[in-house]
């Protein structure tokens, strides 16, 4: 298990994060059409729990 040290004392240890982000550029077609279900998919679990 990593160790974070912490960044200021004052008794409560500080999180640092580094995320990398990676946005494909060359999806097939079939890629695509899963990724517009998938948002239209997502886009209505939203509004179905508002």
């Amino acid at each position: 298990m990593a160790r974070v040290g912490r960044f200021h004392d004052n008794g409560k240890g500080d999180l640092s994060v580094v995320v990398e982000v990676r946005t494909p550029t060359d999806l097939t077609a079939w890629q695509q059409q899963l990724l517009k279900e998938s948002v239209k998919l997502e886009a209505e679990r939203k509004t179905a729990v508002l």
